[in-house]
């Protein structure tokens, strides 16, 4: 996205705290690529742990400190990213567009993993409220949570001209479903059907393994593929729901190489947690990936925009619930064969408009303007 909006006259600058290289090239190519946009790129090691915590404060406040000057907007990616300029619009002046990327608050009480007391409860919230307070735009990844920001569950009523919605967004340009060369022998044969990403609490994980293992039963042709980093993890569920390792491929593959991948898959998988509070503000990150690449998306839960957007695009299923019978179903609709290319071209046409890359920077644009000119 920065150098798409690079491209369009903003001079851009990332500040991060990055993990250690994983080793595969992936973090040296992405600096490469940004230093021949002209996006500049300042980053700092994120270090784990309590300790590691505290320096990633201080850290991440020395380089908005020296960004600060020279700097006429911070586009704040998280909570994370919007509090340091959000704590320092006590002394300073320069506006913030708060990019929400989801409920954190929420996500992480009803993980039951923090804020499980009233008093750290009333802090994170007042914190939370702070950061919408001071901001002078709200990007949110759903168009539910954007109307919340502008009902003003968090305080401050933003106008709809700054309160907007804008996805995990996708390259259609670079993410299409024509094939290249299989970067793997395992994909000439099919349908496939694949689990894309991380196996984390939003994910009914264990389900999709279910289910997968169901069609594979089912469809004497079927592969599975799980493009994942949790290999181990992964590999151990597949033994447990039975998937034959002759019928299955598990393994990682670097950012900039997914989209290569992709279009040899069939079906994707993306069975989300029931529809909680923390989830109206989600997104699936792959689901645009699955339409610009002509995946059919078997999914479930996560919020009602979501299903809108299966439905909407025509090509996919909605699972009501996770039952053995919605399960069923859902094997009876791989094994009816996959959607003709037709319904899977209209499927991208359809969701193009709200998930390319090219739209989200345009409405990037219009914020980072209105929100110059208001301050």
């Amino acid at each position: 996205m920065s150098e798409r909006l690079h491209s369009m006259g903003w001079e851009c600058t990332i500040l991060s705290l990055e993990p250690e290289p994983s080793g595969d090239g992936a973090f040296d190519r992405l600096y490469a690529r940004m230093a021949l946009s002209g996006v500049r790129w300042q980053h700092r090691p994120y270090r784990r742990g309590r300790v590691g915590a505290v320096k990633n404060v201080l850290s991440m406040t020395a380089m908005i400190r020296d960004a600060w000057e020279t700097t006429d907007l911070f586009h704040c990616r998280s909570y994370f990213g919007a509090f340091f300029p959000a704590a320092a619009d006590v002394f300073q002046s320069v506006p913030y567009v708060f990019d929400t990327r989801g409920y954190w608050v929420d996500e992480k009480i009803e993980d039951g993993r923090w804020f499980q007391d009233v008093a750290s409860r009333a802090i994170a919230r007042r914190v939370e409220r702070e950061l919408y307070e001071r901001a002078s735009g709200v990007v949110s990844l759903t168009e539910l949570a954007a109307e919340d920001v502008r009902n003003g569950r968090f305080g401050r009523r933003h106008p709809e001209q700054r309160s907007i919605c804008i996805p995990t967004c996708v390259d259609y340009s670079k993410f299409r479903m024509e094939k290249g060369a299989a970067p793997n022998d395992f994909l000439n044969d099919g349908p496939i059907i694949a689990y894309v990403g991380s196996l984390n609490p939003s994910y009914e994980y264990r389900k999709a393994l279910e289910l997968a293992a169901l069609i594979l039963k089912r469809v004497p042709q079927a592969k599975f593929l799980a493009l994942t980093s949790q290999i181990p993890e992964m590999s151990s569920l597949s033994d447990e729901f039975a998937i034959p390792t002759n019928r299955r491929l598990i393994t990682g593959v670097a950012n900039d190489q997914i989209h290569v991948w992709l279009p040899w898959i069939d079906f994707g998988l993306t069975l989300l947690v029931n529809p909680i509070q923390a989830k109206r503000a989600s997104m699936p990150t792959k689901l645009g990936e699955f339409f610009a690449t002509g995946i059919a998306p078997i999914s479930h839960g996560a919020n009602s925009e979501v299903t809108d957007w299966v439905n909407r695009a025509g090509s996919g299923m909605v699972l009501e619930d996770l039952s053995s019978d919605s399960l069923e179903r859902a094997a009876d609709f791989v094994a009816r064969g996959v959607p003709d290319v037709q319904v899977l071209e209209r499927a991208r046409l359809a969701t193009e408009e709200h998930f390319s890359l090219d739209s989200g920077a345009k409405r990037y644009d219009t914020l980072f303007r209105r929100v110059l000119a208001a301050s």
